[in-house]
């Protein structure tokens, strides 16, 4: 059975969870319209010429939610993102095992029915990356990925991000590690390594001081300029309760993640030049709505755009009210019909994800 997306089930207009949502919140595009106001006349902002490479928007992902707090690194999906490319596409034993905490010999992989470096088993797409897959440290040197992990457990706690703005050397090397946790997310959302992409040209020697070192200055830039914007509009809300990567229960054991929870209010983060506004509202009505157990205390909802530096905010009673219209049913009676019209789908639909692998929830206390 496949797995979908959230965006399975609410991006076409046909879809019967996308029904469902729009018929009692139908007045989603003029909500929408009103929003978009926000930024009329406002220039995104980038540091790239030409189309920018949508790892960018999960690097500022990892980036900005690092102003609220410092997530363990093997909570990441970009951990597993890593590990995945690191074993056959079977999903027979991974090289690092994370029990141990250490890397498996060539013979302990192969004894848990691994495939050999280099090779995998018929039918797979493609074989496993020999940089990834080379085993024993002692005879072969640090393995880039655990070099990786091992640095940002390091380094990120002695750089500080918590609410505080960075220097610019801090802030280089924060956006460097953030661009390769977004290239290892890419390989765990995906399923692969795309070939000609930073990670398709390393080899065994490849060290993590030259992959870090290889990213495009553009990029850097563009990311430290996201990252000056994001302060202002986010002034008051640094340093206030937040939980990060929020996790909401699909159906059956499926789940998705959101981006950030702060002051109560779940925000979602975009970093489109154009914003696509209704789908992001859709989005974070769902979100709300499969937070049946009112787990998350959800007061309000909002996005950040964050190449227009525009924080938008509603108070949820408020922005229901607009969105549904009068006479709507409260907050626990769309939870509860939701979470029933969910429990009603069936064939592929009974296994939802977000992605590859869900983020891990870590709420962070307020911040002096």
């Amino acid at each position: 059975m496949s797995l979908m997306k959230l965006g399975d089930l609410i991006g076409k207009s046909t879809l019967p969870t996308r029904v469902w949502i729009d018929q009692r919140f139908p007045k989603v595009n003029q909500f929408a319209a009103k929003a978009r106001r926000h930024v009329s006349g406002v220039e995104p902002w980038s540091a790239i010429e030409g189309r920018i490479p949508p790892v960018i928007g999960t690097a500022m992902d990892y980036r900005l939610r690092y102003a609220f707090g410092i997530t363990p690194a093997d909570k990441f999906v970009a951990f597993h993102g890593a590990i995945s490319a690191m074993h056959d596409q079977h999903r027979l034993m991974p090289v690092y095992n994370l029990d141990l905490g250490r890397w498996l010999t060539e013979d302990e992989h192969l004894g848990s029915g691994g495939s050999p470096s280099g090779s995998a088993p018929a039918g797979s797409p493609s074989p496993i990356l020999l940089w990834l897959t080379e085993s024993g440290l002692e005879d072969h040197g640090p393995n880039l990925v655990n070099e990786f992990f091992d640095r940002l457990r390091r380094r990120v706690p002695e750089l500080a991000p918590v609410n505080r703005q960075l220097a610019p050397a801090e802030e280089d090397e924060l956006d460097r590690y953030c661009l390769l946790l977004a290239l290892f997310e890419q390989v765990a959302r995906s399923g692969i390594v795309w070939p000609g992409t930073i990670l398709a040209n390393c080899t065994r020697e490849t060290t993590c001081e030259s992959v870090l070192a290889s990213f495009p200055q553009s990029w850097l830039d563009d990311m430290a300029g996201l990252t000056v914007m994001f302060y202002k509009p986010w002034a008051y809300y640094l340093g206030r309760p937040a939980t990060l990567n929020p996790r909401f229960k699909l159906v059956g054991t499926g789940g998705a993640d959101g981006d950030l929870i702060v002051d109560g209010i779940l925000i979602e983060l975009k970093a489109y030049q154009d914003p696509l506004f209704p789908a992001t509202i859709r989005q974070l009505l769902a979100y709300v709505l499969l937070d049946t157990e009112d787990m998350y205390g959800i007061s309000g909802m909002g996005m950040y755009l964050v190449r227009h530096g525009e924080l938008i905010v509603w108070r949820l009673e408020e922005a229901f009210d607009l969105l549904a219209g009068p006479g709507r049913a409260s907050l626990p009676e769309l939870r509860a019909g939701f979470r029933n019209h969910l429990d009603s789908l069936d064939g592929d639909a009974r296994s939802v994800r977000s992605g590859s692998l869900t983020r891990t929830s870590i709420r962070i206390g307020p911040t002096s």
